[in-house]
């Protein structure tokens, strides 16, 4: 399964894919007359999410990751907004960053407390088919999600060379 990959990916969501791929791995497994076994190679045999799924223990999962999300303020307890910005031009990109640095801050001094703002930082993967990228993370109430929007809306054009999308509740933040 490549197990130990997934939950080495940079993303709040990871272990829940590693416990979905696992579970539905081991749902597949023993259909039919032949009773299945699942084998699973890893390097972090202790790992909760290995634990939880070798058990089929659903719930306990669910509570574990529930509490990890409550206190880092991720999804269901905040939104989450991704402002990707690349290019193959680094100057480019480089410049229009900086641009974005003093509106970064400005967002969060104006929303304190109901928005917080990372980065802007290169993204976990830095380079995809030749365009440099860097992201901006928003964790907000879902509340201010217009304001956080419509605050986005104000900030700089980029120039021509530089692409900039803004993903409201991210699927993967890579």
């Amino acid at each position: 399964l490549g197990i130990d990959g997934v939950l080495a990916i940079p993303d709040f969501r990871s272990t829940e894919r590693a416990f979905q791929l696992l579970s539905q791995v081991a749902g597949r497994s023993g259909r039919g007359q032949k009773p299945g076994r699942v084998l699973v190679q890893t390097a972090q045999p202790e790992h909760d999410v290995l634990q939880y799924a070798a058990a089929y223990d659903y719930d306990s999962f669910y509570h574990k990751e529930v509490q990890y999300r409550r206190a880092l303020g991720y999804p269901p307890f905040s939104q989450l907004i991704n402002l990707m910005i690349s290019s193959p031009h680094v100057s480019a990109l480089s410049t229009h960053i900086n641009e974005l640095i003093p509106f970064c801050d400005t967002l969060g001094q104006r929303l304190e407390g109901d928005v917080q703002v990372i980065g802007p930082r290169r993204a976990p993967i830095e380079m995809i088919r030749n365009y440099h990228r860097w992201h901006i993370l928003i964790k907000c109430r879902a509340t201010c999600v217009e304001d956080v929007k419509s605050h986005i809306q104000s900030w700089p054009t980029p120039p021509r060379s530089v692409r900039q999308i803004l993903d409201i509740d991210p699927i993967s933040v890579l």
